[in-house]
């Protein structure tokens, strides 16, 4: 294998050989599956009790014919965006690659990882952030995570904000907002608000 040809596409390039000998290798091929086919079987004997054995193949039951060495390319490489590095790493066996490390598809902010959750990337930050610590930039509608975020309510409710700047012209904003459109600013609070009222006047009635 020359190496040297990827010195043109990674920043470093380490060879790492086999650490054992062909025997050492073969002996432990043979305890993984010694390992693997050992199981412990319960059954009742006629005297009516019941005993538990540990079944294991000897080491005469098991044959390694040859060991091939395989060139298994280990490829790691991190993402810098912003204030955070992700790392990737995974092995490479022609077109399969087995994963290692996954900094791609993690919550900077919690313990939420792998591929079936949904992360967004914060362009104030640089951060990928799940759901949970994911918010809607208020003056500008765009993404921002719970980590940068600049925090205010407004009728009650939390708002996000990108920095402090924002945060002022959507403050100006606010206070030049009829008092219907600031009440908007939480929806929730409004329609309660209204279901309450509907329940006076229909009590009263």
């Amino acid at each position: 294998m020359d190496f040297d040809q990827f010195g043109e596409v990674f920043d470093n390039v380490e060879e790492r050989r086999l650490g054992q000998t062909q025997t050492e290798y073969k002996e432990w091929a043979v305890e993984r599956l010694q390992d693997y086919h050992t199981t412990t079987v319960t059954y009742t004997g006629d005297n009516n009790v019941t005993y538990n054995k540990t079944c294991e193949p000897n080491c005469s039951d098991i044959s390694v014919q040859s060991i091939e060495p395989v060139y298994l390319p280990e490829v790691r490489h991190t993402t810098d965006i912003q204030e955070y590095t992700y790392p990737y790493e995974y092995y490479a066996a022609g077109p399969s690659r087995v994963t290692a490390e996954d900094g791609i598809h993690q919550c900077v902010h919690s313990d939420t990882s792998g591929v079936d959750e949904t992360y967004t990337y914060c362009p104030n930050c640089g951060a990928i952030a799940c759901s949970s610590h994911t918010k809607r930039e208020r003056l500008e509608g765009e993404p921002v995570c719970t980590g940068c975020a600049v925090t205010v309510r407004f009728a009650l409710k939390t708002k996000y904000f990108y920095d402090e700047g924002n945060l002022e012209a959507f403050r100006q904003e606010y206070a030049d907002m009829p008092l219907h459109e600031k009440a908007m600013e939480n929806k929730i609070l409004v329609a309660g608000n209204v279901v309450a009222t509907l329940l006076l006047v229909v009590g009263i009635i």
